[in-house]
Formats: C-alpha cells, structure tokens, sequence
C-alpha cells in the first residue's frame, strides 16, 4: 500500500485546508495518508468526517522536541508540551503508539540519545530535502545504525506536494492498525521522489537553517 506519513494542513504550519489535502491524496492515488500537524490532531478528525473509507486515514501529530522532530501515529491525544525526546518516546510506548524520526537528516544528529531510546522507524526521504541524494543517504544511515525501518513522507506543507513521497507497506490487514503494525516489523520501503527544487529550497532549506540556531 502507498502511504503518506506525513503531511500538513492550516491546522499547523499548512497551506491547504483537510478537504484539499485528502482531494490531491485520491488524485495521487494513495491508498491512505497522516495528517501531522504539529501538536494537533484535529486534521484528523474532520478528515474522518471527510473520507467516508475511500483512502484509509492513520492519526498522527509532529512534535518538536530537543532532540529532533517526532511524528507519532496510532494516538489521538497530544502530550504535555516542552516534553523532552526521551520523555515522548516512554510516553508514546505506554500508549502502544508509534514514534517516527523526522527528516532527521535536516538537523543536527543525536545519536546517543536515540540509540539509547530508540523510535520505531526513521524517516530516510522526505520530499523536502533540499539536497536529495546527499540527504537520504545520511537518513539511510542513521536509519542503519539504529537498526530500524526506513518510511518516505511528502512533509507537504501544500496540497500539490501530498504524495510526492510515500512509504509502501505490504500489510496483512488494510487497516490504520495493519498499516502501524507492518511498520512496527520493518515492512516498509520508501517511494517516490523529490519536491519541485523552487519548494524544497523555500520550505526545506528554512527549516535547516532554523534547526541550526
């Protein structure tokens, strides 16, 4: 299945509204998307009242912590905020949620920490990056070196860009659950591409420079 674990909407940092969003995800055709806005999950739940079982939709949210971007998927609750990195990934466990790094790739590298409390998955391409090839190779090897999953997400922060990037899950179930669970055993691989250059440099080269800081 084709999915896009990550993307935004006016909800947090998006252009688009949930309506144009899950329009392009059909266009695309995806066969389910997370909506991830930063510290809300409310994307989620007007996109249920929206979808109607055409594409299948995974609750998810991006939090920012000290220690890098975290998507987290299955919970429909947010965490308490300035929560630390090593305070989310205890907190999302207990939940049985799932924790995802985020183009970590874009920002400085916290191996230790995630070693020593490691995520479910890591985000290896994400449509962003402004320097591509460069970028997905240093995802890959983080990706390596923690021994975990590699998932691609379009980081979307208008609707054109849903779906230029994606993880395809090979699931027993076609379900949010399945989908969460496939990506738990490693059953993923990243797909598709690059945003337009103009996007990456606009969006992802901003966020490179902020995470620097």
């Amino acid at each position: 299945m084709k999915i896009d674990l990550h993307v935004h909407t006016v909800y947090s940092d998006g252009s688009g509204t949930v309506e144009e969003v899950i329009r392009r995800a059909l266009e695309k055709g995806l066969d389910g998307i997370a909506i991830t806005d930063h510290n809300s999950i409310k994307g989620y739940f007007e996109a249920k009242k929206i979808l109607k079982e055409k594409i299948i939709l995974i609750p998810g949210f991006e939090v920012k912590t000290e220690k890098g971007h975290i998507l987290i998927y299955g919970l429909t609750e947010i965490p308490e905020k300035n929560i630390s990195y090593e305070e989310l990934i205890e907190w999302v466990r207990k939940r049985r949620g799932i924790a995802i790094l985020a183009h970590p790739a874009a920002g400085r590298k916290y191996m230790k920490t995630w070693m020593r409390s490691k995520p479910d998955a890591v985000e290896v391409l994400n449509a962003l990056y402004p320097i591509g090839s460069l970028m997905i190779k240093m995802g890959m090897k983080i990706a390596n070196k923690l021994e975990l999953p590699m998932t691609g997400g379009s980081d979307a922060h208008q609707p054109e860009n849903v779906g230029d990037a994606y993880t395809l899950v090979k699931v027993e179930e076609k379900s949010s659950e399945g989908i969460l669970e496939a990506i738990k055993k490693g059953l993923t691989e990243p797909g598709g591409g690059l945003s337009p250059l103009k996007i990456r440099l606009k969006l992802g080269l901003k966020f490179i420079l902020r995470s620097l800081d």
